[in-house]
């Protein structure tokens, strides 16, 4: 299935990783839609996005390990003790090597300052992970709709506004595509966390990203 760029420029090493990653993603997505009664990895939890998207990573030829252990070299001030993070990926040519956090956001057919929500869950985390473990640390959002989407016509779901609210969203983050097909559109939204940035509220988004013309 044709993956959707959104965000990032596409010239870059980072964005083209991110690409080849989500493509391998959207085609394994449709074979365990179809072949799999409907399945889909992305409508269950946060561990079964992540596992997903390890197999994915595995397909595009990438590194990946999931509840990745940091080894407690710089932790962020007031934390005593290594944690985990979702899910550490990297190239096969060390040249990217990332620590991911990620969290979900459902949504239905009325858009909802709410969607917000998750993205700024997800960067808050990855403030949390130890700047050594890897060359960057990134907050993701995988965003879907929920289980209604697939009982409905293509009329109806053409009246869904949340799809084109979280199109806006991909606008105040670094890297967003859309991963369509027959279970319905997932959008992949990640925002980098500055290496020397300490302060997670500094970069935030406001629940007004969400608005026309912001």
């Amino acid at each position: 299935m044709a993956l959707r760029h959104i965000k990032g420029k596409l010239s870059t090493n980072d964005v083209r990783f991110c690409r080849d990653w989500l493509q391998a993603a959207a085609d394994l997505r449709d074979l365990l839609f179809e072949e799999g009664q409907g399945f889909d990895p992305f409508r269950y939890n946060e561990t079964a996005t992540v596992g997903f998207l390890v197999a994915a990573a595995g397909r595009a030829g990438m590194f990946a390990l999931p509840e990745f252990t940091e080894d407690n070299r710089r932790l962020p001030e007031g934390r005593v003790r290594a944690g985990r993070c979702d899910l550490w990926i990297g190239s096969t040519d060390w040249r990217i090597q990332w620590l991911i956090e990620f969290k979900l956001g459902w949504y239905g057919p009325r858009a909802r300052d709410g969607l917000v929500t998750p993205m700024n869950d997800a960067i808050r985390c990855a403030f949390g992970r130890d700047s050594l473990e890897a060359d960057e640390r990134w907050a993701c959002v995988v965003y879907a709709p929920g289980r209604r989407w697939l009982s409905e016509t293509a009329e109806q779901r053409a009246k869904w506004a949340s799809h084109a609210e979280i199109d806006r969203l991909a606008e105040h983050v670094d890297v967003a595509f859309e991963i369509g097909g027959p279970a319905g559109p997932a959008h992949v939204l990640l925002k980098r966390i500055p290496a020397r940035a300490r302060v997670p509220e500094r970069h935030l988004l406001h629940p007004h990203a969400l608005r026309p013309g912001r």
